[in-house]
C-alpha cells in the first residue's frame, strides 16, 4: 500500500510531560465514562488523544482509586474501566 504523505507524523511527548497533564485530563476522562464503562481504546477515541497517553492517565486514576477495572469475559478482551462510586468529589478537587 502506498504511504499516506498527507498524514502528519505524531510527535511523541516525554513521559513526565504526559504525566503532568493527568490532572487536566482526569475530569475529561471521567466525563466520557460517566454513563458507561469503557476500554482504553474507546476512551482514547472519545477524547481524540493517543492510546499511550490515555493509558498513563487512566492507570494513574486507577492507582488513586478513582476508577476500577471490570472483570473480562474473555482473556483476549480489553479491560473495561468504570468510575468508582464516591470518586466524583476526588475528581472535582483534583487531589493526589
Amino acid at each position: 500500500m502506498p504511504e499516506d504523505l498527507t498524514a502528519k507524523p505524531r510527535i511523541l511527548r516525554d513521559r513526565a510531560e504526559v504525566m503532568r497533564d493527568e490532572l487536566v485530563w482526569r475530569q475529561r476522562i471521567a466525563a466520557v465514562m460517566q454513563d458507561t464503562p469503557m476500554t482504553l481504546p474507546e476512551i482514547a477515541a472519545a477524547l481524540g488523544q493517543p492510546n499511550d497517553e490515555v493509558t498513563i492517565w487512566v492507570m494513574g486514576m486507577r492507582r488513586y482509586g478513582l476508577i476500577e477495572e471490570l472483570p473480562k469475559s474473555r482473556a483476549d478482551d480489553y479491560f473495561r474501566y468504570e468510575l468508582k462510586h464516591g470518586s466524583q468529589g476526588e475528581l472535582n478537587h483534583g487531589s493526589h
